[in-house]
């Protein structure tokens, strides 16, 4: 009951603080995303700074989310979760509580990512950001699809990991 609550207290606080000042607390290392592992107490958390110094991969695609070719910087989602079980499950969280489950056997090094800049520019709250999953649409036809598109997640905070 107190975690909710105190989960939603930090959506609206995360919320408030970018619509204020876009560097309102993420440029200092203040987490925006929160990562839960099965049978960890302690979740992992990621600063933008934190995520910024990964190795980026950089897609130039469409999605049907946006007008045009976009040209989107992030770092593999894989990569942010280290080892996981290609058995498990991950579950994404967007800050308006929207979830999707991914398997993990079907992430990869390449895709997806979760990109934190497009068109060489952060992504405020109301562009999708700060943190959009996103797959190299254009790349292949196995990507357009409702799944794939459905695990699109923009807003992205926080990631569980089942198994």
């Amino acid at each position: 009951m107190i975690a909710a609550f105190l989960g939603r207290w930090r959506r609206v606080l995360i919320v408030l603080c970018m619509f204020a000042a876009p560097s309102c607390g993420f440029a200092d290392g203040a987490p925006v995303l929160t990562v839960h592992r099965a049978g960890n107490a302690e979740p992992a958390t990621w600063s933008l700074a934190q995520l910024q110094a990964q190795p980026a991969i950089e897609y130039m695609t469409t999605t049907p989310f946006t007008e045009g070719p976009q040209r989107f910087v992030g770092v593999s989602l894989l990569a942010v979760l280290g080892s996981v079980d290609p058995n498990a499950v991950v579950s994404l969280r967007a800050l308006n509580d929207y979830v999707v489950s991914v398997p993990a056997a079907e992430l990869t090094a390449d895709y997806p990512i979760i990109a934190y800049a497009r068109n060489g520019a952060a992504m405020s709250v109301r562009d999708k950001g700060p943190l959009w999953v996103i797959y190299p649409f254009d790349q292949s036809e196995r990507f357009q699809n409702e799944v794939t598109y459905s695990r699109s997640i923009w807003q992205l905070i926080e990631i569980r990991i089942d198994w």
